[in-house]
Parts: C-alpha cells; structure tokens; sequence
C-alpha cells in the first residue's frame, strides 16, 4: 500500500510540474529564465511537501535547527566541494573579464528562491516519497537500509540525465554514466542524513546551499541564462568527463 501510494504521489508531482509549464507558456514567459524556473520549482515542491504528507510522512516533516545544524556538519565536506567549485568558477569569469551583472540584486533573490524549492521538492520527493516508502517494504535491517539506500540514489542520479541523450555517442554515454554516480553519490549522503535525523528539514537546507553555490556565480554576479545540461559536446564534453571524475573522486 505504501509503495502504491508512493507512485501515485510521483505522479502527482509530474502532473504538478506540468500544470506548472501551463503557467509559464500562459505568462509568456521564457522557459530557460530564473523566474520561470522559480515557478516551476514552486510547484514540485509544495506538490511534493502534501503529497508526502497525505502518504503519511508527517513525523519526517517538522524543521528543527538541530537537524539543519547536523546536515551541515555532518556533510561539510560535500559543501567544501562546492564552495571550491564556486570560487573556481567565479576565477574563471574575473580571468575572462566578463563583467559584473547590474541586476546581481534581483538575481541573487530569484537564485535564492529557486534554490530553495528545488531542495524542498528534490528533498521531499526523493527521500521523502521515494525513500521513505522503499524503507516501508524493505526494512530497517541493514540490507533493507542498503538497498533503499541504492535504488534511491539510483533513481536520483538518472533522474538528472536528460531521456534524449544519444547513448550510442561514447563522449555523451561517458559523461552520462558519471553524472548518474556523481549524483548517486551525493544521494548517498542525504539518505544518510535523513537516517539519522528522520526529518527532511535538514537535507533540504543542504542541497538547497549546494545547488546556490554551484549556480550562483553565473546567475546571479554575471547573468548568465541558467544552464542544466550535464551531458556536452565536443571539447566542453571532455572538460565535462574530467570535472566529473574529479567530483567523485573527491
């Protein structure tokens, strides 16, 4: 029952996204813009917050600072590789000359913004709807713990690799195949810190910080149009292959 649930509640979020695209088309909006996204990530996330609470994971909800401060302790590491990939980013810019955005201001809220609905709806999705309900069939055994913790992570990772990716290209199923472990093992960490806090307030805060630092230099200090392609062509694909094993080897 929890696992049928579950996927209606998947579901749900999906049907919530769409209604979500509805609204940016009707706004005219352009669907690559901070403020479109911003809409977008709105409503996955509080779809994803009911839907978890309808599915009866109301004991994982409530925000206490003592899981936020342990999320952010416990994974200072994963932060560390951020804020080193922010600081280097932003070199890269200075080192080109390009030149300061006028509007940082009104970037830098938007960025927050969406940053923060993209925890709460990754967060509340992933290991809240999907993991919670995996923990529910399979157990708290160790190898219960395991494999929910693997087949989340699984999930997680394809699930940031776009369904049109041409496979059959050795440069683009490369760098596939590292995002899905680089983003598997990021996975890893948040179920391991919704284990020990079994609340969800925590790793939202978390990954919503490291989805700031990773995006804000170029959204909000040099207004760049917001970018989530993770599989590249050519030479930027190389240079793809190799930020990714560095990531995961760190």
């Amino acid at each position: 029952g929890k696992l049928l649930a579950s996927v209606f509640s998947v579901g749900g979020v999906i049907l919530a996204e769409m209604v979500s695209g509805v609204v940016i088309v009707l706004a005219r909006l352009d669907m690559d813009s901070l403020t479109a996204n911003v809409i977008c990530e709105s409503f996955g996330a509080i779809a994803a917050f009911l839907l978890f609470l309808a599915i009866g994971g109301k004991t994982w909800a409530p925000v206490r600072r003592d899981d936020i401060s342990f999320a952010l302790e416990y994974g200072w590491w994963g932060l560390a590789i951020a804020f080193g990939l922010m600081l280097f980013d932003i070199g890269d810019y200075l080192y080109g000359s390009t030149s300061l955005s006028p509007q940082w201001a009104s970037l830098l809220v938007e960025t927050f913004l969406m940053c923060l609905f993209i925890g709460v709806f990754e967060e509340f999705l992933f290991r809240g709807i999907i993991f919670h309900a995996l923990l529910a069939v399979m157990g708290d055994t160790h190898k219960g713990l395991t494999r929910a913790v693997f087949v989340t992570s699984f999930i997680f990772g394809c699930a940031h690799i776009s369904f049109d990716t041409d496979f059959s290209s050795a440069l683009a199923a490369t760098q596939a195949v590292l995002k899905i472990v680089q983003t598997g093992m990021f996975s890893v960490l948040l179920c391991t810190i919704t284990l020990r806090t079994r609340h969800l307030a925590g790793v939202s805060v978390y990954h919503a910080l490291d989805d700031f630092m990773l995006v804000a230099p170029s959204t909000v200090l040099f207004s760049e149009p917001l970018s989530t392609d993770y599989v590249l062509e050519g030479e930027e694909g190389m240079q793809t292959i190799w930020l990714y094993v560095i990531v995961i080897a760190l």
